[in-house]
């Protein structure tokens, strides 16, 4: 830190702040009240036109609308209490205790919510959210109570605060919020790309790569519970592909380094396994893989997860995995491992293969015999490929977005943090509000 940045500060119970920033507790620049729950009993209390929050829906979000509604006779006859839009809502208990929300409505809330706003204009409300977002853990240590811990409207109340002059911090939430305006578009997309993703495999895996307009002139065959190509071929998995074992003339020694997959290692939703090093001798169990193999994890839950990937990125010929998968690959260059790896993707077909798991509640999996026996439509290669063309697409724009929103969330974090404890000031900043 440069000296002129040491004379600009000074040391407070708070860490170290701008000289020009004061500390109060938040009783001392709002006003905070807890929610209501009327009385279930009472049927006129409910089905109205006034939204009630409740404590489920803060997720450091905007509330503009509820499902729920109470009416008139609920605020007067009730606990329940209206508050006006701009109110900063604070869950106080339940799975979202310490987590904020700003209404962009009038609105009452459940008595899980405490209520703040401002009383002065000392205070600027979409600044305290951000606040509480940055202090949250400082919030919460202060919590009590069980399994499910609270903090109290008198805690909230005495939560100590940093305050800039209020120009700035109105800046400071203008700043944040296109940070989180940016994060939220990128969810959208993302959003959006994984429901296109399950409408094209439901298109690709019943008619083919073909466009929507010509699939009603395709003839079809009955196959499960819905219908394929009639040129598609219906086989089982264990007649295209191989379940792996290790070939009598690779020999591997105790001290050989190898790569070995690990279950933490095999993702729920992209293709590529992370795998580690180790020595054949510290591998007291394994599944031995060759590179481009296709494994599929066997035990509950990991397969209805849909833990599956595809070996492409091992540094040798082979190497080992965890006991608790399959390995398979093809037996000859009809099929493609990509598109058994998508189709083993589909819900309705890992939803028919769990209900066979054998074994023990917690420890089921899923046997040779019943994954070796699972039907699948076998389309010519063209086809084949084309289809893992299209899906690849888009989880390739998929991988973009979500490395995109991990880059937002930690710009959001590092600019949190600057910004509430004055390292970055935006105070002489000329900034559109």
């Amino acid at each position: 830190m440069s000296e002129i940045e040491i004379k600009n500060q000074k040391n407070t119970e708070l860490g170290l702040l701008p000289k020009d920033w004061n500390i109060y507790k938040v009783k001392d620049v709002a006003d905070t009240k807890a929610g209501g729950t009327p009385s279930r009993k009472v049927k006129e209390y409910y089905d109205g036109t006034i939204p009630w929050v409740k404590s489920g829906e803060l997720e450091d979000n905007f509330i503009n609308d509820t499902e729920e509604k109470l009416s008139e006779e609920a605020l007067s006859k009730s606990s329940a209490k209206l508050f006006p839009q701009g109110s900063l809502l604070i869950a106080m208990y339940g799975a979202t205790v310490g987590k904020t929300a700003l209404l962009n409505i009038t609105a009452s809330t459940n008595q899980a919510i405490c209520a703040i706003f401002p009383n002065n204009k000392l205070l600027y409300n979409p600044y305290l959210r951000y606040y509480f977002i940055f202090a949250r853990d400082r919030l919460l240590t202060e919590r009590y109570g069980g399994a499910q811990s609270n903090i109290s409207q008198t805690l909230i109340r005495n939560f100590k605060i940093p305050l800039p002059p209020l120009p700035e911090q109105k800046k400071i939430a203008a700043i944040l919020s296109r940070v989180q305006e940016a994060k939220e578009k990128t969810e959208a997309v993302i959003e959006a790309s994984k429901a296109l993703k399950k409408s094209m495999m439901k298109h690709l895996f019943t008619y083919g790569p073909v466009a929507v307009k010509k699939a009603d002139k395709i003839k079809m065959q009955e196959f499960q519970k819905d219908k394929v190509p009639n040129n598609w071929q219906i086989a089982k998995i264990e007649d295209f592909y191989n379940f792996t074992k290790k070939p009598r003339n690779i020999s591997i020694h105790g001290e050989e380094a190898l790569p070995f997959i690990p279950m933490e290692g095999i993702s729920e939703k992209y293709k590529l396994a992370t795998w580690i090093k180790k020595r054949k001798r510290d591998i007291s169990s394994g599944t031995f893989v060759f590179k481009n193999d296709l494994i599929v994890a066997k035990i509950t839950p990991s397969f209805e997860n849909g833990k599956q990937a595809i070996l492409s990125n091992l540094p040798g010929e082979y190497g080992y995995a965890t006991t608790e998968v399959w390995a398979l690959h093809p037996r000859n260059e009809e099929t493609l491992n990509n598109y058994l790896y998508e189709y083993l993707k589909i819900p309705e077909v890992r939803n028919e293969i769990a209900g066979k798991m054998e074994g023990s509640t917690g420890r089921q999996r899923v046997s040779r015999g019943v994954l070796g026996h699972t039907l699948f439509p076998k389309p010519k290669m063209k086809e084949q490929k084309d289809i893992v063309e299209m899906l690849d697409g888009l989880d390739n724009k998929l991988q973009t977005e979500e490395n995109k929103k991990v880059s937002l969330e930690k710009l959001f974090q590092s600019v949190l943090k600057n910004l509430m404890t004055g390292k970055l000031r935006v105070n002489n900043i000329d900034i559109p509000l």
